[in-house]
């Protein structure tokens, strides 16, 4: 007996001691519990973020679509004196001015063209334009079709 005992004492195994084939079993259900609870919490700070990156990218794009609307507007004495091109609803902040060379000259048409972000228009429309010199006279009609496209003719509209 006193050999069994010696033999227990020499395979004792230290205080704290890690077995060998513990390391090779994987995680206890404590860690894995701990591993799911650490990734919810982490999933819950991010989601919120991540749904205000996408309200923020929505409403950035809604704003840049708002922006590049433009209206091409008669200047204060009509067509025949020029026109303003100015985003939509931004009438002050005008981006570019046109202006009729030549006192003889006609231009008539709508109250105001609205060109959308995709350059379409509303509705299709027409510039009858006359030009006067001496005893000659010349009629252009310009039409603007509902995709935007403009197009030209040598006659009165």
């Amino acid at each position: 007996m006193v050999k069994i005992a010696a033999l227990s004492k020499l395979n004792a195994k230290p205080a704290g001691a890690v077995n060998p084939a513990r390391l090779r079993a994987g995680f206890t259900l404590v860690e894995l519990v701990v591993a799911i609870a650490v990734v919810g919490m982490l999933a819950a700070i991010a989601i919120p973020s991540f749904s205000g990156m996408i309200a923020n990218n929505k409403a950035k794009g809604i704003a840049t679509d708002l922006y590049m609307d433009v209206t091409i507007s008669p200047v204060v004495d009509g067509w025949k004196k020029g026109w303003s091109i100015y985003p939509t609803n931004q009438s002050d902040n005008v981006l570019e001015s046109h202006s009729v060379s030549g006192a003889n000259v006609s231009v008539s048409g709508p109250g105001t063209v609205k060109y959308n972000s995709s350059g379409r228009i509303g509705g299709s429309v027409s510039f009858d334009i006359e030009a006067t010199v001496g005893s000659a006279s010349a009629n252009t009609c310009v039409t603007v079709s509902l995709s935007g496209l403009p197009s030209v003719k040598n006659s009165a509209c």
